[in-house]
C-alpha cells in the first residue's frame, strides 16, 4: 500500500520535470534488471562450467582408451606365442570381447607346436593363462570407458542445448541494459 502512495507521489513530482522523470525511470528499471541480469550471468556461468567438466571428462575417456588399446596391442605382440596358442589349452575369446579379431588372427597361425609347449611347460600355460586374464580385464575395462563415454556425450550434448536459453536472456537483459544506459546518457 505505501509502494502505491510512494509511486503516485513519485509521479507526481516526475511530471514537474518530465526530463527528470524519464531519468528516475531509467534509473528504476536499472536497478531492477542487476539482481536479474546476476542471476542470467550466474546461472550462464554454472552451465559454462558442468559443459567444460563434461567436455573435460569426455576428452579423458578418450585418452583411456586410446591408451589401453595400445597398452592391450603392445602386450599381445609381447606375447605372440600364447596369444596364438590360448584356443590349444582351450581358451578362446568371445566375440564380445574388444580384441577378438586381432587374437583369432593370431590363433589360426598354428595350433600343433602349441600343443606341445602347452603340455610340457607350465611357465608357458601360466604365460597362456595370464594373456587370457589380461585380454578379458582390458576388454571389459574399454567396454566400461566406451559406455561411459557415450553417456557423457549424451550429457554434453543436452548441456550445451541447455546453455542456449540461459545465454539468450543474459543477452537480451545485456541488451535491455545498454539500451537504457544510452537513454540516460541523452538526459
Amino acid at each position: 500500500m505505501l509502494k502505491k502512495y510512494l509511486a503516485v507521489a513519485s509521479l507526481l513530482i516526475c511530471l514537474a520535470t518530465l526530463s527528470g522523470c524519464r531519468k528516475s525511470q531509467i534509473e528504476s528499471e536499472l536497478k531492477e534488471l542487476e539482481p536479474q541480469h546476476a542471476l542470467a550471468q550466474q546461472q550462464l556461468d554454472e552451465a559454462d562450467r558442468a559443459i567444460s567438466s563434461l567436455q573435460t571428462r569426455t576428452n579423458e575417456l578418450a585418452t583411456g582408451i586410446r591408451n589401453r588399446n595400445t597398452q592391450t596391442g603392445a602386450y599381445l605382440k609381447e606375447h605372440v606365442l600364447a596369444v596364438t596358442c590360448m584356443a590349444a589349452v582351450g581358451y578362446s575369446v568371445g566375440t564380445d570381447n574388444v580384441f577378438s579379431d586381432d587374437v583369432n588372427k593370431m590363433i589360426n597361425a598354428g595350433s600343433l607346436l602349441c600343443v606341445v609347449g602347452v603340455v610340457f611347460s607350465e611357465d608357458f600355460r601360466n604365460e597362456v593363462s595370464a594373456v587370457v586374464e589380461t585380454l578379458e580385464s582390458s576388454s571389459k575395462e574399454i567396454k566400461e570407458m566406451r559406455a561411459e563415454l557415450t553417456s557423457r556425450g549424451s550429457e554434453l550434448n543436452a548441456a550445451k542445448l541447455a546453455r542456449v536459453p540461459r545465454k539468450k536472456q543474459l543477452d537480451e537483459i545485456n541488451a535491455r541494459i545498454q539500451s537504457l544506459q544510452a537513454e540516460l546518457s541523452t538526459l
